[in-house]
């Protein structure tokens, strides 16, 4: 059942079927001290993952019929490209049946917790509603896991809600949403958080039972336990196949952990880095559950809005990301700007606050979620996507003297408003950057209809209704234009995203 160490030493072997980590003497052989560290510190993770495994993941997984398969079943599928991959593992379908097989690409000593962990989050949640289930666990020669499967999903919310002219109606609306609060505290009920929620982490099944509006019904998942973390003082002591060191135990629910670079939009102002390249533990302990709930206020918004959040800021800008999300007065002007509806004001009030202690939780906001349902379908069938009226930037009259533009006025210009495609365009507005990165005034470039050019020769108008056209910087600071992409009809006011 255990595996037999051998050190570089020939002279030098341990039958694990004969030692335990208390009864291993220091002078395991004659070797240097170094080597014989090594040797140990083998011997206790070795025999502690097959502890581990034997006595508590395949007990488990038996009582709850989940099978322990040999990777070698699934033949040379698991060498191929699966259909979905990320960092840590790969997804493969197998033709012909109802699931998915994911497997883990690093199966070492480093990996052995998260690894160990996430089965355990799905062996804790098989047969809860809107989670995902487990089938089976793979191993291989050394009864190390090296997969799982797990039943399949139709397509990610990002697939269904997200994409290009995807109409959703209120019902169907308020059921993600509803299945997604289920979801997360089920797993909340169950003892871990999440810590990766995202539109990529959530499945969902379009069934062919109809809601209230006549809409097909869909189904929603949570998915991917891969970065779960236990909250529990006595799961992390019985189940956690690392270290538990006192002062983890002690501030438990609440985790120390580093910055979270994924979907930054999803993550509060405990979590989002402050810069790319900050990696360091964070300064204080976060709440993990509350940090679930705060990624269901964005996707909420996400959902019932069919927009992104805080007016279209991109999550590589984190600097203003990070001073909106930290700040409840600009978390609420935010959303009381760009969102419709008292009651669904409220909902995103409720996940998306400045500090955890604020945040409710996934119980308390599954209640008011029921509550609240007739106000909020009723928000949701009548709201549309709001169109976006550009201003007109201020420039100096007939002066001919250009204002300077900073680079917060020109991106909320930019990145919050994309210009509908006129069908006699031929101005484009664009500003002039300096070599200092600052932008001045407004200039027009007179483009043909159909051409292809990108540059043409500055000439400073004036025109009525003036608003600015997406610029491109080069690396040598000359001008760029992507005109293909942006458009303005200098007749129109207003413009309207498409």
């Amino acid at each position: 059942m255990y595996r037999k160490i051998e050190s570089t030493d020939s002279q030098c072997s341990v039958d694990l079927t004969r030692c335990k980590p208390s009864n291993v003497a220091p002078k395991i052989c004659q070797i240097t001290k170094l080597r014989a560290l090594v040797v140990y510190l083998q011997i206790v993770f070795t025999h502690a993952y097959n502890q581990y495994v034997q006595k508590f993941l395949y007990p488990v997984a038996n009582r709850m019929t989940i099978p322990a398969e040999k990777i070698e079943s699934l033949g040379e599928l698991v060498k191929q490209k699966g259909f979905s991959e990320g960092t840590f593992k790969r997804v493969h379908h197998i033709p012909g049946t109802n699931y998915v097989v994911q497997i883990f690409k690093d199966i070492s000593d480093g990996t052995f917790d998260a690894r160990i962990k996430e089965v355990v989050c799905y062996l804790k949640t098989k047969g809860t509603p809107n989670t995902c289930q487990i089938r089976s666990v793979y191993t291989d020669e050394n009864n190390d896991i090296v997969g799982l499967s797990m039943k399949r999903y139709n397509q990610t919310l990002k697939d269904y809600v997200f994409a290009p002219r995807s109409q959703i109606t209120g019902e169907q609306k308020y059921k993600l949403i509803l299945d997604m609060v289920k979801g997360i505290k089920a797993l909340h009920d169950a003892g871990f958080a999440h810590r990766d929620l995202s539109e990529v982490n959530m499945m969902v099944n379009v069934t062919s039972e109809k809601l209230a509006d006549g809409s097909k019904k869909p189904e929603l998942v949570v998915i991917d336990f891969g970065k779960a973390e236990f909250i529990n003082h006595d799961d992390v002591l019985a189940l956690s196949a690392g270290e538990s060191t006192s002062d983890k135990l002690e501030i438990l629910p609440y985790i120390k952990t580093v910055p979270d670079h994924g979907y930054k939009l999803y993550r509060s102002a405990a979590t989002l880095p402050r810069t790319r390249n900050d990696h360091a533990v964070l300064r204080y302990p976060i709440d993990p559950c509350a940090e679930d709930v705060y990624a269901v206020g964005v996707l909420a918004w996400r959902i019932f809005s069919g927009q992104a959040p805080w007016g279209g800021i991109l999550d590589t800008d984190l600097k203003e990301l990070g001073e909106i999300v930290s700040d409840p007065i600009k978390i609420k002007f935010h959303i009381e700007r760009n969102v419709d509806g008292k009651k669904s004001r409220e909902l995103l009030l409720k996940c998306i606050t400045a500090t955890s202690e604020e945040r409710s939780t996934a119980e308390n906001l599954l209640d008011w979620f029921l509550q609240s349902k007739d106000e909020l379908v009723s928000e949701w069938s009548t709201s549309k996507r709001r169109k976006k009226i550009i201003q007109k930037p201020k420039v100096a009259a007939s002066s001919g003297k250009r204002r300077k533009v900073n680079t917060r006025e020109l991106r909320d210009h930019l990145l919050t408003n994309t210009l509908a495609a006129g069908d006699n365009t031929s101005k484009i507005i664009f500003v002039k950057i300096s070599i200092n990165g600052r932008f001045h005034g407004q200039n027009v470039i007179e483009l043909p209809n159909g051409s292809n050019t990108t540059r043409k020769s500055l000439t400073t108008n004036n025109f009525q209704n003036e608003v600015f056209a997406f610029v491109g910087v080069e690396p040598t600071g000359t001008m760029s234009i992507k005109h293909k992409n942006y458009y303005i009809n200098t007749k129109r006011e207003e413009i309207t995203k498409t």
